[in-house]
């Protein structure tokens, strides 16, 4: 009887700690789960408000990213045309001052003779006009002289279709101009105007202001440079040569800028340096008056553009943020200026977007984020809840067990409580990452590690899973080597040591490519033992793409002149081919190629919109080979090329070069110039090929100082020996 009060007293005594270590037990894993769901919550909610931060900054840095290369790249745009009507402007100021300079070279030439109010001769020719109160009876002699600059000026109406008209207007008073656009003449003192006067003053090339052009041809801007006599060093003002263009080009290179449409307020504009927006892709911009004015919108006298117009008209590139109409939001604004002609022009470019377009994204990303949250939310509980309905089940289990058994099933129970206790301490301070084996003769403690040891793991993978949101990822390419590397594996391999050719010329080329690859190249081969080819040009555009025009463009006109009966037959094939496979990006090929015949001492030739190549003959100074030059490749199918001749001897010197040569503009933006290049031709004309184009290159350099060279110098010279 004692005995089974005993075992009755040892059997309660026994039930009721396992009960209480059952009761300490749940409580303690509920515990645990309670704090693992907390810190869950918590983390999956940082988690997501972080990817939500990380994202707004993304969304911002790439639109900063992407409207700043916009704003740099229509600027580009727009530098180039400009920068194209300047060295036009420029050639033609260089020939005039020869045709001064060296007047016994050169024999009167007529031109036609318009007068006020009359219609000038088609487009394309030259005419002569007087200002008012001067006698062209008195001057003949001088405007027959300066009339020799006509066929310079005709390519102002080949190579740019912006310029409206070419001229020159001496002190005399006489203006020779050459019209693209035909429109009435009418009586004006050139003198007097604001373009001759800048150029006179300053005393190098200069820009105006936008104005009302006075033969009614809408709003143009004007490019001039002033002409001298030079004699024993000394120079005498002479007059100004020009251009005048119509805005309208860059009005268009505007709009078609704007790659966002016109979504509440989305735009592309351009600035000048009073803060006046020229131009925009939504239409506003100057316009002509009812009384003949120029007016417009001046955003330094927005209250809410004005940061922004501070900043473009002092010069400067950035990205700002714009108070938007709608309170509490922001407008996005980044802007470029016109570097190169900053000083002489002061315009910028802007790119405007609206800002809830970032705010759309922003609520989309958040909206995202909080249904992601939302659904691990609702796992956690899940699993939470059939865990507790294990540990329930489990309870029930081993109180029965006990009762069967109690020695045995005690020794199985206690063991997998404190690891699994061990285990939960573990993750409810934090750390997802502890994993630990737990064996024990229950399946149902068995199924409730495992399903505790997979829930971890779920929270564990979705934080991970969240905390990447945010990440990016850069790859660098060095767009810059491998265009230069396309453009050099393409150049001709040189002639080497052959001593019979080494005895007919001194030849050297060569290639310097600037930081961005512009598309420059060169080439020379033999088409037989007497006929010799020569090419040279550059491709519009920048990068990789413009290296592979390039290779394209010389490889094709390569292949075209040794199969082609012509020079003309060549070049319009080459054409053709080019215009067929350009895209809407379409770039065009400026190109020089010519044919020497060495036993007859004949050079034939084609310029395609190059720079005119310099020749040395006999006894003279270096000159330019100027003809009117035929449209460049790329542009239009149907276009004609005409191929011109010229002789060489014995002694003669030809040089080639593109763009980069007389385009290169030091820190106080002056150009290099065909004038400056001329100088040091003449300077080095009895050295080797190679050390005459050494020196052309270490000039450059000296006139850049410490600029960087911003454009492809491509160069080929040769004498016949």
């Amino acid at each position: 009887m004692g005995k089974q009060k005993l075992k009755a007293r040892i059997a309660v005594r026994t039930l009721l700690s396992t009960l209480s270590f059952i009761l300490i037990f749940s409580g303690i894993f509920i515990w645990a789960l309670m704090i693992l769901d907390r810190l869950a919550r918590d983390n999956v909610a940082h988690l997501g408000d972080a990817a939500v931060a990380a994202g707004s900054q993304a969304f911002e840095a790439n639109l900063k990213d992407n409207m700043q290369k916009h704003a740099q790249d229509t600027g580009s745009i727009i530098e180039e045309n400009l920068i194209r009507l300047e060295n036009l402007t420029t050639m033609l100021a260089s020939s005039v001052t020869d045709i001064y300079t060296r007047a016994d070279l050169y024999k009167p030439r007529k031109l036609v003779t318009v007068e006020s109010g009359a219609l000038p001769p088609a487009k394309g020719i030259p005419f002569v006009h007087a200002a008012p109160g001067v006698s062209l009876e008195r001057i003949r002699a001088e405007t027959e002289l300066v009339s020799n600059c006509a066929d310079t000026m005709r390519q102002f109406n080949v190579i740019s279709s912006n310029i409206l008209s070419g001229f020159v207007a001496g002190e005399s008073g006489y203006i020779i101009a050459i019209d693209n656009v035909s429109a009435p003449s009418v009586d004006y003192i050139a003198t007097s105007r604001a373009w001759y006067q800048m150029a006179k003053t300053t005393g190098h090339i200069a820009w105006t202001d936008v104005y009302v052009d006075m033969r009614g041809r809408g709003i143009v801007i004007a490019c001039a440079a002033p002409i001298y006599d030079v004699y024993a060093g000394r120079k005498a003002f002479k007059g100004v040569a020009g251009c005048n263009a119509s805005v309208i080009s860059f009005e268009n290179i505007i709009k078609d800028a704007n790659i966002w449409g016109d979504k509440g307020g989305t735009h592309v504009f351009l600035l000048d340096r009073q803060g006046r927006k020229l131009f925009s892709s939504d239409g506003s911009g100057v316009y002509i008056t009812d009384d003949g004015k120029i007016s417009g919108e001046n955003y330094l006298e927005s209250d809410r553009f004005a940061p922004l117009a501070r900043s473009m008209t002092a010069g400067e590139n950035g990205f700002i943020r714009v108070a938007s109409t709608v309170p509490g939001t922001y407008d996005y604004a980044a802007y470029h200026s016109l570097s190169r002609l900053w000083d002489k022009l002061g315009w910028s470019v802007g790119v405007y977007l609206d800002g809830t377009e970032i705010t759309r994204q922003v609520d989309t990303l958040r909206t995202n984020v909080e249904e992601i949250t939302l659904a691990s939310r609702k796992k956690t509980e899940n699993t939470a809840a059939m865990i507790l309905s294990v540990i329930v089940f489990a309870a029930i289990v081993i109180i029965i067990l006990t009762l069967i058994s109690l020695s045995r099933f005690a020794g199985g129970i206690s063991r997998p409580i404190l690891e699994c206790s061990e285990m939960i301490e573990k993750l409810g301070g934090g750390n997802l990452n502890y994993a630990q084996e737990i064996h024990t003769d229950n399946e149902e403690m068995e199924r409730l590690v495992g399903s505790f040891t997979a829930m971890t793991g779920r929270i564990d993978s979705y934080i991970r899973e969240i905390s990447q949101i945010s990440a990016k990822r850069q790859q660098s390419l060095t767009e810059s080597q491998l265009a230069a590397e396309i453009q050099r594996a393409a150049l001709p391999k040189p002639l080497g040591e052959d001593r019979e050719r080494q005895a007919i010329f001194d030849l050297y080329a060569t290639l310097q490519n600037a930081k961005e690859v512009r598309g420059a190249f060169y080439d020379f081969f033999f088409l037989d033992k007497n006929q010799f080819v020569m090419i040279i040009g550059d491709i519009s555009g920048s990068g990789v793409k413009a290296s592979l025009t390039a290779v394209l463009a010389k490889t094709m006109l390569h292949a075209y002149i040794k199969k082609s009966r012509t020079l003309e037959e060549a070049f319009s094939e080459t054409n053709r081919e080019i215009c067929a496979q350009n895209g809407e990006d379409g770039r065009f090929v400026r190109v020089w190629a010519g044919i020497l015949d060495m036993n007859a001492g004949k050079l034939r030739f084609i310029d395609a919109g190059n720079n005119p190549p310099f020749v040395k003959s006999g006894g003279m100074n270096f000159g330019l080979l100027a003809v009117e030059a035929d449209s460049v490749l790329g542009f239009m199918e149907d276009t004609t090329y005409h191929c011109r001749e010229t002789s060489l001897k014995t002694g003669d010197i030809l040089f080639l070069y593109t763009d980069g040569v007389i385009a290169a503009f030091n820190a106080d933006e002056e150009q290099y110039g065909a004038l400056r290049l001329r100088k040091t031709l003449d300077l080095h004309e009895r050295a080797a090929m190679r050390e005459l184009l050494t020196k052309v290159k270490e000039d450059i350099d000296a006139f850049l100082d410490d600029r960087q060279q911003t454009n492809d110098i491509a160069m080929l010279g040769i004498r016949l020996l």
